[in-house]
């Protein structure tokens, strides 16, 4: 069970880092959603940058007010008619002002020349 940032960074993202892992995140909020893709190329309790050829993701934590895990199964109902990638796992994050992201490790792995393009 994860429910703190601290959690999500010592159980998923620093093995998301250490694994080049592709990660897709999904931010939604009260009329818009945006999709970023790539590999974590910083992380902290505090917050995550996502880099990948062509984007990139800052997201802080600081106005989080829920984390959940949750396997393939469980993913967010928006995001289970995507079937481009499979993924390993998700974590959803709730913000104070009702904004959502899910940071899903998919099955993929990014070429190490893409992340080291990104740092």
């Amino acid at each position: 069970m994860i429910s703190s940032a601290e959690e999500v960074f010592e159980i998923l993202l620093k093995k998301w880092k250490d694994e080049q892992s592709l990660i897709v995140a999904v931010l939604t909020g009260a009329d818009w959603v945006a999709n970023v893709m790539g590999a974590v190329s910083e992380c902290s309790a505090e917050a995550v940058q996502l880099g990948g050829p062509i984007t990139g993701l800052m997201l802080s934590f600081g106005s989080a007010t829920r984390f959940e895990y949750e396997d393939p199964r469980e993913a967010p109902e928006w995001l289970r008619g995507d079937t481009e990638f499979k993924y390993v796992c998700c974590v959803g994050i709730t913000f104070s002002d009702g904004r959502r992201c899910a940071l899903c490790e998919t099955t993929e792995h990014l070429p190490i020349q893409n992340i080291e393009a990104t740092s």
